[in-house]
């Protein structure tokens, strides 16, 4: 201390020794501003600064006066130096300046010109002249006065623009909705700007050549005249400002974000785009006066940040560097400098234009110009005199390499903005560790990094384990205190009387303790200390134990539980700092959350209801205090996953410094963020706006000049760093890391949905959870998932038998039944991966129910669909919980620790299939598309097993699929080599799915697995039947169809809109077909259509709708409202509404359809693997619709010319044919005949002789009836086939 004390006494000698030599103190401080910085982090006070650097310690209101105001003046005025004026406009002898007023709009205001041409020329008034044949109007016959100048102009075009501009709102909305379904966001935009301009344009010029016709008494025929003349200018004014608008969307592109990220060069860009677009499209170049008007009107209509800045900073680069806007557009995409400069407000200078750097181009790149050139002139002495002037100018060659590595560099950028907004927003993190050569190709071996990462998602668990299981220790993960559950469970009943009476307990036991040190509670402190001696000793019976507890006895539990537990698990980690923890501990020992019940929108923090455990108490009277047990749970789950997030980022921060260590090039980009002094200085002429004359006199000019302040500026993090407590140090830290990696690391964001989203959204969750909550997803799931992990691991797995023993570990998740095996689960990262958990966090109700009835078995108790999510939890969760299992040992086996082992094995486990795992805009789609990152995920993590693990991946395939595939394909084979007819009648997306057999002469199925398991099994299929049927065509077009099937997962329709598109084009997605029945006409009311498969039940409920809304509503429609209740709630809703339908045919409400006995078990789960008998529109049914749909035109044409009698025609188009026109033609005829037999049927009551059908009569004929249709289109389809062999 006394060595920089002694420095400090030289610095101040030299100080003086330098002010007496003449140096202002504004240089002295710039001189010393490192040394002042160092003294500031080596703990000198600022007076002891001040006074060593001789600086005077300035009056704080009166600088606090002077930044206020300053701020005011530079928000609200223009602040340009005269000098910049005058070189502004040095064309003009200052002396001779025209006055302000000539300068603007001339010796004479030109008011009336003007105001006849706004209202002359608009398109309202152009557009009644040309109905009414009035003719040109006179406005545009009116000589332009004399001096009309740039602002009347100006003036002029923003008045008739302003006038039309309810025609160009409309004209936008066109090209804005094409635009949204083409590319929602930039579609919208740039096709509403291009109807916007075009629209109004083609109108306008046509208008105009139509009152030019009338002036001469000629007729106008509008058509030609857009076709030949106006169409032609709309389109390029149109792809002109589309263009503009398009410009500043670039900012999506590498380098070019700051074209949109201001006023100034947002603006610069548009004029860029409009004429750069009208120069490409053959215009000619715009004067000076076109081009200043046209600039002046987009930055009049792109006002977004305070104009008067951006035109001071364009008259300063303009006036010292001689850079126009465009110019600086351009350099920006190429210059983070000069962006930096461009949005700064403070930096004097353009760094880059200080430069003026000579770019050398090697000689070898030069192409001189050709020797043999074509004289320039036909004068031979002006030849001489120009012969060694190069015209041509100096070319350089763009090589291919080049080409080549710009392709390459931009598929690159492509890709991994692909990753990162559809697939894996933690990408970066992964991106980064492989730049910094780290190995990302892991085995068994700790976590890295970007693995840490991608189990926060699952830290839910362990925060869970505290609440049900028992407090954890944060180096071993090893139980190590009760669980709040077991604590409170005396008080947790149903009638909620006990708990109450605790959490008040708790709340007044709490507020006393805070009363003596002083800090206000909304609670009455006497009546307080009356209640708690009241029922300090009151006891509650243990329903387990049968054991008697007091209320002080459990709050004295709860103390541990929260100080023990969750704050020591927090310390542990790093979270907080021993002086924090032991404070607390000392302070706050009856501590339970005081969080009050604040009268503001929304939510706060970083979970629902939750805040901020950590925040200093301040004490209030005003509001109601939050349920302590509410908060309890919620504060636990925040401190337990900021832990382990906060341990994440040290880890990641650790391993970026290491690697610059050994390289200092890699990733310098990320770097800490520091706190500096900041000087503020005050002026005489600034002091004098917020000072009086006889205050300001009172200074001298070096008290002035000396009043200065440093200030240490405060450090936040913001969308490009990352903040967290540094584990070694203890110290808070934000580092600079970008705006992907910022992303990267917010795994605990749960930002809120505003009412309109959530209820657009609400049907994609509906569906989500009706689709995957029923016994017929469950149970083939839970074998998808086992055949899935063989090739998808990175360890050995037997495929269903060891998922049996996984399921044998998630049937029981109470305290008393758990196994270790779910425990560890939930602990090590790995829940919260599965489809259920995309819509649900763990905590997402109340804290008496997860206290009362379990963290996740909360939602077991609902009838009927509980135990559906039940049995969906156990077919997720149990190749998941098997896989963690076995990783678990062999992990421990290769030496990794307790907790590292815990958590590589809890990444295995729920990499097997990760739903968590999403992009930034995939999250949002998926969101509105239900199972958009559940396909997206099943393709990714197939392809990173091929990548990673060839060998194993692609033997795996072959032992759980391909041998499978071709014993099940063989089995199917008769003793002639045929295939059995039922297994190839059976449609394709049921062959696609499932593996078929026969038991007994009846058809069983066997789930395929997902995407990966059925494409190699439908491969293998196709393979096969090429061998042995040598029929080419059925196998190349396989992959095709595979793609084109799997595409449709990948449709980004909000499922909202889904069933009102598919209703209102008549068109299913999924099935391909028609939505109404073909045979019906087009235009019936829509409440009479329905087909023999419409809900009897949703036809009553469109009766009733009727009476309502119309007999030819929308929602009068049986078939549309079917469509819609189905798209929205899947297969819960189905069984929901079969179980009505059956009720209420059952209690008289509707009459008994007396439908076809279903083939099927009723019991769900085990119709999955049941086939019917005969399939409606079976494989060879499906193949002679298709084939005939192509050739559909000319059947139709040669059945109505049969039918009119024009057989010559007829006779002649037959020979032209490639087939049997007559047996194709009957064989459709008869097939719709048949399909008309079996919907009569279908509908039919009574039979001929009077009496009822029965269902399995019903059955019987209607399934002989569908034979006779596949007898039909077996034998149109080998017409068709032998007509293909004739010709090959």
């Amino acid at each position: 201390m006394a060595n920089k004390m002694e420095k400090m006494e030289q610095i101040k000698l030299e100080v003086e020794a330098a002010k007496q030599a003449g140096f202002s103190n504004e240089e002295i401080k710039s001189s010393y501003s490192d040394e002042i910085n160092a003294a500031k982090q080596n703990g000198f006070s600022d007076d002891q600064i001040n006074a060593t650097y001789g600086l005077r310690k300035p009056d704080p209101k009166i600088v606090q006066e002077y930044v206020s105001k300053i701020t005011k003046d530079y928000l609200s005025e223009e602040i340009v130096s005269p000098e910049d004026e005058m070189l502004y406009q040095s064309r003009i002898k200052q002396a001779s300046e025209p006055s302000l007023k000539e300068k603007l709009v001339g010796p004479k205001f030109d008011g009336d010109y003007i105001s006849e041409q706004i209202l002359g020329t608009n398109l309202w008034n152009i557009s009644k002249r040309a109905i009414k044949g009035e003719g040109t109007p006179e406005a545009l016959k009116m000589p332009r006065p004399e001096d009309y100048t740039w602002t009347e102009e100006f003036l002029t075009t923003l008045g008739t623009l302003a006038l039309d501009s309810p025609l160009y709102a409309l004209s936008a909305v066109p090209g804005a909705l094409t635009g949204s379904v083409v590319a929602p966001g930039a579609g919208t935009i740039i096709g509403g700007a291009f109807t916007a301009a075009a629209i109004p344009t083609t109108t306008r010029e046509t208008l105009l050549k139509v009152l030019e016709n009338q002036d001469e008494g000629k007729p106008s025929d509008v058509i030609q005249i857009l076709l030949e003349e106006t169409l032609k200018s709309g389109a390029k004014e149109g792809l002109k400002f589309s263009s503009a608008m398009a410009l500043p969307l670039l900012r999506a592109y590498p380098g070019a974000a700051p074209l949109a990220s201001n006023y100034f060069t947002r603006t610069a860009a548009q004029i860029t785009g409009y004429q750069g677009t009208g120069l490409l499209l053959g215009e000619e170049m715009p004067d000076m006066r076109e081009f200043s008007l046209t600039s002046a009107l987009f930055a009049v209509f792109n006002l977004r940040l305070p104009r008067k800045k951006a035109e001071v900073k364009s008259k300063k680069i303009f006036i010292d560097y001689g850079k126009k806007p465009t110019d600086v557009a351009l350099d920006s995409s190429k210059s983070r400098t000069l962006r930096e400069d461009l949005l700064s407000t403070n930096m004097k200078i353009i760094r880059d234009y200080e430069k003026k750097d000579i770019i050398e181009v090697p000689a070898k790149d030069i192409i001189p110009p050709s020797k043999k050139t074509k004289p320039a002139f036909e004068d031979p002495i002006a030849n001489k005199a120009a012969e060694n002037i190069s015209f041509e100018g100096i070319k350089i060659p763009i090589t291919k390499e080049q080409i080549k590595e710009t392709i390459k560099q931009s598929a690159k950028t492509a890709k991994r903005k692909f990753i990162i907004k559809a697939i894996d927003q933690k990408y970066p993190v992964y991106e980064a560790l492989k730049e910094a050569k780290i190995n990302t190709k892991t085995g068994l071996e700790k976590l890295n990094v970007y693995e840490q990462l991608r189990i926060q998602e699952g830290m839910q668990g362990r925060s869970a384990h505290f609440i049900e299981f028992g407090t954890l220790d944060f180096k071993t993960l090893a139980d190590n205190g009760p669980s709040l559950m077991s604590i409170v469970k005396p008080f947790v009943k149903d009638s909620r009387t006990e708990t109450k009476l605790l959490s008040t307990y708790l709340t007044n036991r709490h507020a006393v303790n805070l009363s003596k040190r002083g800090k206000d509670t909304p609670f009455d402190i006497p009546n307080a200390e009356i209640f708690l001696k009241k029922y300090s000793k009151e006891k509650v019976k243990d329903p387990d134990t049968g054991k008697l507890i007091t209320y002080e006895e459990a709050a004295k539990k709860i103390d541990t539980f929260i100080q023990d537990g969750v704050l020591k698990y927090a310390f542990d980690g790093g979270l907080i700092t021993k002086e924090a923890y032991n404070a607390f501990r000392e302070i706050n020992k009856n501590y339970v959350p005081m969080a009050a019940e604040l009268p503001r929108p929304g939510e706060s923090g970083f979970i629902r209801e939750a805040s901020n455990p950590f925040k200093k108490l301040k004490g209030q009277k005003k509001y109601k205090i939050i349920d302590p047990l509410e908060s309890i749970v919620k504060n636990t789950d925040y401190i337990v996953r900021m832990t382990e997030l906060n341990k994440t980022k040290n880890d990641f921060i650790n391993t970026i410094i290491e690697a610059q260590k050994k390289d200092p090039v890699s990733l310098d980009w990320i770097k800490k963020k520091k706190a500096t002094l900041k000087p503020i200085t005050v002026q005489r002429k600034e002091l004098a706006k917020i000072l009086d004359k006889e205050t300001l006199d009172t200074l001298s000019n070096k008290g002035i000049e000396e009043l200065s302040i440093f200030r240490q500026e405060a450090v936040y993090p913001d969308a490009n760093s990352i903040s967290f407590r540094n584990i070694k140090t203890g110290k808070y830290e934000v580092w600079e890391v970008g705006p992907d990696l910022a992303t990267a690391f917010r795994v605990m964001d749960n930002p809120s949905m505003g009412f309109i989203a959530k209820w657009l959204t609400a049907p994609t969750r509906t569906l989500r959870t009706g689709a995957i909550v029923t016994p017929n997803f469950a149970i083939p799931n839970f074998i998808k998932d086992s055949m899935n992990a063989t090739f998808l691991s990175k360890i050995g797995w037997i495929p269903i038998l060891d998922s049996f023993k996984g399921m044998f570990h998630v049937i029981f998740k109470d305290p008393k039944r758990a196994t270790q095996a779910y425990k560890n689960f939930l602990k090590s990262g790995g829940a919260q991966s599965t489809l259920r958990s995309v819509d649900r966090t763990m905590f997402d109700t109340d804290a008496h129910t997860i206290l009362n009835k379990g963290v996740m078995r909360n939602e077991y108790s609902t009838p009927i669909l509980g135990q559906f999510r039940y049995l969906t939890e156990i077919s997720e969760e149990a190749t998941r919980v098997g896989m963690l299992n076995k990783v678990l040992k062999k992990a421990k086996k290769q030496g990794l620790s307790e907790r590292d082992a815990l958590e590589r094995a809890g990444f295995e486990a729920r990499d097997l299939l990760d739903y968590k795992r999403q992009g930034t805009t995939g999250a949002i789609v998926n969101k509105g598309v239900p199972f958009f990152t559940a396909r997206i995920n099943g393709a990714v993590k197939a392809w990173e097993a091929q990548r990673d693990r060839p060998k194993k991946f692609y033997s795996m395939i072959g032992l759980a699929v391909v041998l499978p595939t071709f014993g099940f394909y063989i089995s199917n084979l008769d003793k002639d080599g045929e295939l059995d007819k039922d297994y190839k009648e059976l449609p394709d997306y049921v062959k696609n799915n499932k593996y078929y057999f026969k038991i007994n002469g009846e058809g069983r199925f066997f789930p395929k697995g997902f995407e990966v398991g059925t494409f190699f099994s439908n491969l293998t299929e196709k393979v096969l039947d090429y061998i042995r049927t040598n029929e080419k065509q059925e196998f190349m077009s396989y992959v095709g169809d595979f793609l084109k099937e799997h595409a449709k997962g990948y449709t980004p329709i909000p499922t909202f809109m889904r069933p009102h598109l598919e209703n209102l084009s008549d068109y299913s997605i999924f099935r391909e077909a028609p939505i109404l029945p073909p045979d019906a006409p087009k235009d019936m009311l829509n409440s009479e259509y329905s087909s023999i498969y419409t809900n009897p039940t949703i036809k009553e409920l469109s009766r009733a709708l009727t009476t309502v809304v119309g007999a030819d509503n929308y929602f009068s429609n049986p078939i549309f409202l079917e469509n819609i209740y189905d798209s929205y709630f899947g297969g819960v809703g189905v069984i929901i509404k079969d179980a009505i339908n059956k009720i209420a045919i059952t209690s008289g409400v509707i009459d008994d359809p007396i439908k076809p006995t279903d083939p099927l078990s009723k019991i769900p789960g085990v119709r999955v693997f049941q086939a019917k008998d005969v399939y409606g529109y079976s494989q060879s049914v499906s193949k002679f619709y298709k084939k005939t749909e192509k050739l559909k035109t000319q059947l139709n044409t040669l059945d109505y010319l049969k039918r009119t009698g024009n057989m010559e025609r007829y006779q002649e188009l037959r020979k032209k044919a490639d087939f049997d026109i007559e047996a194709v033609l009957e064989i459709t005829k008869g097939m719709s005949d048949v399909s008309k037999d079996i919907k009569v049927i279908y509908n039919a009551k009574m039979k001929d002789d009077g009496t009822l059908f029965t269902s399995d009569e019903k059955k019987d004929i209607i399934d002989d009836l569908m034979r006779v249709r596949i007898g039909l289109a077996q034998k149109g389809l080998q017409i068709m086939k032998e007509l293909e062999q004739n010709k090959e």
